[in-house]
């Protein structure tokens, strides 16, 4: 446990007594002295695990800044990525979509943390050669947040990141896409969307794919 640790679990527990002024000036702090020093992947899976602790204690956005600051740490490190690299990112991206469904509809910062979550994939996605695993990431990302738009009744916004989903596993995997179980639920997914809007003949289209899919 180094002191950004210790200094993210002591501004905890000042928002937990509700003393926010000193938790925050803990927290912006702690960061502003970490920004000084090269980014740590070691450092980066302590620091998602002070993530969840904020998130699972209705701090969503703090844990939402804590989860991007986790990607942005594998997207500036000089390091090679490996694969326990990838799944801590997958852990994050997994991490801001559960945030961003705990936030009600209308409550302040809900629709920044989805600003933040298009601009983490949006840098996720140039590591997309440093790694094989990482467009698997990257896909599972789109689909995350291709659901946080369909919880918010944006189907429009959900079939553009389902498809993108869609895409980088097609990019990356163009002769086995199809057996990537996201890429099913992806199809699922388009095709609710055309449901809901009326278009049946282009849902049957997608639930057809989602079945090919399954059967792959």
């Amino acid at each position: 446990m180094d002191q950004f640790n210790l200094d993210m679990k002591l501004a905890f527990c000042y928002f937990k007594e509700m003393q926010r002024e000193e938790g925050n000036r803990i927290f912006e702090a702690a960061f502003k002295k970490m920004d000084q020093t090269e980014p740590s992947k070691k450092r980066a899976g302590g620091l998602f695990e002070i993530a969840e602790l904020y998130r699972q204690n209705g701090l969503e956005s703090r844990a939402m800044f804590l989860y991007s600051s986790v990607a942005r740490m594998f997207c500036d490190s000089k390091q090679e990525v490996s694969a326990s690299n990838v799944a801590v990112i997958n852990k994050c991206l997994n991490g801001m979509m559960q945030n961003d469904e705990q936030l009600k509809d209308g409550t302040p910062g809900k629709e920044k943390n989805i600003e933040i979550f298009r601009g983490i994939l949006q840098k996720i996605s140039e590591l997309k050669d440093k790694h094989p695993n990482m467009p698997e990431a990257i896909s599972l990302g789109f689909y995350y947040l291709a659901r946080c738009y369909s919880q918010r009744s944006d189907g429009k916004k959900s079939s553009h990141y389902n498809k993108r989903a869609v895409q980088v596993m097609q990019s990356a995997h163009p002769d086995s896409y199809k057996k990537f179980y996201m890429v099913g639920y992806c199809m699922h997914n388009l095709a609710a969307n055309q449901e809901k809007i009326g278009l049946h003949h282009e849902a049957m289209q997608y639930f057809q794919k989602a079945i090919e899919y399954l059967e792959v």
